[in-house]
């Protein structure tokens, strides 16, 4: 199941995510010091939350958009075999195959 599939590698980069966090805030507060170590590193949080959220909807589109290729370059190919079928006159077959395409076409 392909949800399943995307919840899984959601999950685990989440799980990178937090380990990378941590790691960095450890080192933070191994090095930061003074009065405005406490807003800085809220402020680090923040930022490097957004950055995983960024990341993440990029990595979420570019799959969408690599699916969308997908269906198109299908949508294409049988729209191409249909007309073929349709030009060969092949036992009523071009007459379906034009229904067919006309009904698909819609799809997409």
């Amino acid at each position: 199941d392909a949800a399943a599939q995307v919840r899984a590698e959601e999950a685990s980069l989440k799980r990178h995510h937090e380990k990378a966090l941590e790691e960095a805030l450890a080192a933070f507060d191994c090095t930061a010091a003074g009065s405005m170590r406490a807003s800085h590193r809220e402020k680090l949080c923040r930022e490097l939350s957004d950055q995983f959220e960024g990341f993440k909807n990029r990595k979420f589109l570019e799959a969408e958009i690599a699916c969308l290729n997908v269906l198109q370059q299908g949508a294409k190919e049988k729209a191409e075999l249909l007309a073929a079928i349709a030009s060969s006159g092949d036992n009523g077959a071009g007459k379906r195959a034009q229904k067919w395409g006309g009904h698909f076409a819609e799809d997409f």
